[in-house]
């Protein structure tokens, strides 16, 4: 019996041992920044986001400050406005937990970023300059409505423009992303933020842009998800009812990529008394088993259309679907824009057509 119970003291002390070996992690090198941009939340308050890459990650981060500089600290990842996320080269992965560390001498930052993904502990370093020389609009993460549609708490980001603290009511433009990201995709990889600035720059019209959490759902009701009742019941009212929007169809678009290319045209076709423009970019045009985007066009009547552009990569796997589609609304008499450009499935396409997007929908915009 002493035997066997030293044998099981043993293993239990190999089994504590291998544990805490276990936990120890290498720290990643990171040595470039990508990006690096601060919005106003309110007066003297910035949210400061940074791009940090090195050991094939790629690290993005997210911390309020008072100064248009990372002040020195620990903030909690997940808590007061504190975010990160990262690419470990092959997949965007969403951190569960950690801290951010900042520690600043004179210019330069030493900054440590300890992440839980996946139940994976990962731990990072930068020691060098980071600079906020952009300025941009408001950059609001995460937020939440209860939906009894969808029988859950959904989400949402949105994106303020440099002069909303300006008493006025601007246009809004609903961006909707692809199948397998969510509402901060159009940010962290579509650059919305930065190119919405650029178009401010440039003197186009400042505009309000959401970005909802659509899941896989592709925008439309099912008998599992009532994702177009959430849509137009409580998620168009409540931005409404919550930040200075124009209210009517002549101030509101709609635009999306792939799985939110066909929410696009599914809600521009099917619901044309609520929008003035829908922009559809590499849409996932003819899906089985779901609402036919070809019948809505048939039954629409094009005098009550909003604008309507198609832009499709002609390398893009769904460009044939795209191309025919185009040739469907021209036999039918539905103006429309449509543009085939070199281009694959991917980021870098969807980035190119966003101020496209933007300018559309600008000139769509009534004052």
């Amino acid at each position: 019996m002493k035997r066997i119970l030293h044998i099981i003291a043993i293993v239990l002390l190999a089994v504590s041992c291998s544990k805490v070996d276990d936990s120890k992690t290498e720290v990643i090198t990171l040595d470039k920044v990508v990006k690096s941009a601060a919005s106003a939340l309110e007066e003297n308050l910035y949210l400061l986001e940074v791009s940090l890459s090195g050991g094939g990650y790629t690290v993005n981060i997210a911390v309020k400050s008072t100064e248009l500089s990372l002040k020195n600290g620990i903030y909690e990842i997940g808590k007061d406005g504190c975010e990160a996320s990262f690419n470990d080269g092959y997949i965007d992965r969403n951190v569960s937990g950690g801290d951010i560390e900042i520690s600043s001498d004179g210019g330069s930052y030493d900054i440590r970023i300890s992440a839980k993904s996946r139940n994976t502990q990962f731990d990072f370093r930068y020691r060098g300059a980071v600079e906020f020389s952009s300025f941009q609009g408001t950059v609001i993460r995460n937020c939440s409505i209860s939906s009894a549609a969808m029988g859950q708490t959904m989400k949402y980001s949105i994106y303020l423009p440099v002069d909303y603290s300006s008493g006025e009511s601007f246009p809004v433009l609903y961006l909707l992303h692809g199948y397998g990201d969510e509402n901060n995709a159009w940010l962290d990889k579509g650059n919305l933020a930065e190119i919405a600035h650029k178009h401010e720059q440039n003197g186009g019209q400042q505009m309000i842009v959401v970005c909802p959490d659509g899941l896989t759902t592709f925008y439309y009701d099912s008998p599992e998800t009532k994702f177009k009742t959430y849509f137009f019941e409580e998620l168009v009212p409540a931005i409404e009812m919550t930040y200075k929007v124009k209210k009517d169809k002549y101030s509101r678009a709609v635009a999306g990529l792939s799985m939110g290319g066909y929410g696009t045209l599914y809600y521009g076709l099917g619901n044309p008394e609520m929008f003035c423009y829908a922009y559809a970019c590499s849409a996932a045009i003819q899906m089985t088993g779901m609402p036919s985007l070809y019948d809505l066009a048939r039954k629409a009547d094009p005098a009550t259309l909003p604008g309507i552009t198609l832009e499709m990569g002609t390398e893009d796997w769904v460009t044939g679907n795209g191309a025919d589609f185009h040739n469907t609304l021209s036999s039918l008499g539905i103006n429309h824009e449509y543009i085939a450009r070199s281009g694959v499935h991917d980021w870098k396409f969807w980035q190119e057509c966003l101020p496209k997007v933007l300018n559309r929908c600008a000139e769509a915009f009534e004052d």
